[in-house]
C-alpha cells in the first residue's frame, strides 16, 4: 500500500510504501541447528509487525506535518523550500529458534529527504539530500539459549549499508558528503555546506544573490563505527556508507553452559538503530535524473563454544545474499522552469 500526499507544512511531498508481507528465508545450518539454505516462504506480517511499519511511517509523516519555522530572511535552502520525502520499508522473518511460535519479524525503513534548487548560471539542478534508516530488530532478539553443543545468542543487527547512485550515468557531481569514517567515537556530526551563487531558481521567484545549501546534525553511535565508502567518480558517483555495530562474542567461564559466557554487542543491535547521512550533488539540465537508494542490513544469530578454553564460533547470516535489502528508484524532483 502506498501513502502519498501533495505539499505539507514541512514537506513538498510525501511518498511511502507499506509492505504487508515478509519473506522468511532459511540459511545453511550450523551443526546441531536446523536450517535449510534457499527455501523461502512469503508470510503476512502479524498485527504487531504491521503496527511497527505504521509507526515508522507515522514518525516520518509527523515530522512533515510540523509547521515550518519562519525563514527570517535566511538564504539557507532548507529554510526557503520544503523537502520531498520518500520512504521504503521491508519486513523479514527470522527462523524459529525457541518454542513453536512463528519466526520473529524485523522491520527496516530507508528515508530520503530531498531539497532542490536550479542554478541558471551553471544550468544544473542542485540537491541537498538527507539519507537515513531505521532498523527495528527487537522482536527477533531471543537472548541466550542452549543448542546442543553450542551457547546461542541473537538475533542481532550487525551492520547496515546505505547507497545512493544514478540509475545510469548522468554527469552528476558530488560537492559534499558526510559523515566521514569514524574511529572509536560515541557520536558523529554530519555536516555539509556549499554556497551556490548567481541566479538560482527554487519554489517561487528567482533569487539573484544565490543560496546556501547546508545541513548539520549530530548522531549518537555507542559501539558503532561509520565507514564512508563514497566513490565521487564524476558522472556515475556512488554515495555509500556502512555502519558496523559491535558484534557479541564469548569468553571462557567454566560455570556456564559450554563454558561460554556471552559478551553482548551494541545495544542498538538488539533494539532499534536509526542514523542518517547528508550529501550535496548536482545534475546537468536535461540529464537522466533517476536514482537508486538502497539499504542493506545484516542480521546474525551467533553460536559459541569455549569448552576447555577453546573458542569456537559459528553464525546464521541474514543479508542481501538472501534478499534482505531495500531498493527505492526515485526520480529526483526538479524546479519548474516553465514560467521562465
Amino acid at each position: 500500500m502506498w501513502v502519498f500526499s501533495g505539499p505539507l507544512p514541512s514537506a513538498s511531498g510525501f511518498y511511502s510504501k507499506l509492505n504487508g508481507l515478509s519473506a522468511a528465508t532459511g540459511v545453511e545450518g550450523v551443526e546441531g541447528v536446523e536450517g535449510v539454505e534457499g527455501e523461502e516462504s512469503v508470510q503476512v506480517i502479524n498485527e504487531y509487525g504491521q503496527g511497527i511499519n505504521c509507526d515508522m511511517t507515522s514518525l516520518s509523516l509527523q515530522r512533515a506535518l510540523e509547521p515550518k519555522a519562519p525563514s527570517n530572511s535566511s538564504s539557507n535552502l532548507t529554510d526557503l523550500v520544503s523537502a520531498y520525502i520518500v520512504t521504503g520499508q521491508r519486513s523479514e522473518a527470522v527462523p524459529v529458534y525457541i518454542g513453536s511460535d512463528e519466526g520473529k519479524t524485523v522491520t527496516f525503513q530507508v528515508e530520503t529527504k530531498i531539497w532542490t534548487a536550479y542554478s541558471k548560471d551553471k544550468k544544473s539542478h542542485f540537491y541537498l539530500v538527507n539519507l537515513g534508516f531505521i532498523a527495528h530488530v527487537e522482536p527477533a532478539f531471543y537472548g541466550e539459549w542452549h543448542c546442543d553443543s553450542w551457547k546461542a545468542y541473537g538475533c542481532c543487527l550487525t551492520n547496515v549499508e546505505l547507497k545512493c547512485y544514478p540509475f545510469q550515468s548522468n554527469g552528476a557531481i558530488i560537492h559534499a558528503h558526510a559523515p566521514q569514517t569514524t574511529e572509536h567515537q560515541t557520536s558523529y556530526t554530519s555536516q555539509v555546506s556549499m554556497q551556490l551563487g548567481g541566479v538560482v531558481n527554487i519554489e517561487g521567484p528567482q533569487i539573484t544573490g544565490g543560496v546556501t545549501i547546508s545541513n548539520s546534525h549530530t548522531e549518537t553511535i555507542n559501539d558503532i563505527e561509520v565507514i564512508n565508502k563514497t566513490n565521487p567518480a564524476q558522472g556515475s558517483p556512488i554515495l555509500n556508507w556502512r555502519f558496523d555495530l559491535r558484534e557479541p562474542t564469548s569468553h571462557f567461564n567454566m560455570f556456564c553452559y559450554e563454558q561460554s559466557a556471552i559478551d553482548a554487542g551494541a545495544k542498538a543491535g538488539i533494539t532499534t538503530c536509526s542514523l542518517s547521512t547528508d550529501f550535496i550533488i548536482s545534475v546537468p539540465e536535461g540529464a537522466d535524473n533517476e536514482w537508486v537508494v538502497s539499504m542493506l542490513p545484516t542480521v546474525k544469530a551467533f553460536f559459541f563454544s569455549d569448552f576447555l578454553g577453546v573458542h569456537k564460533q559459528q553464525e546464521h547470516v541474514y543479508d542481501s545474499s538472501i534478499g534482505w535489502f531495500i531498493d527505492n528508484y526515485i526520480s529526483f524532483p526538479t524546479v519548474d522552469l516553465k514560467d521562465e
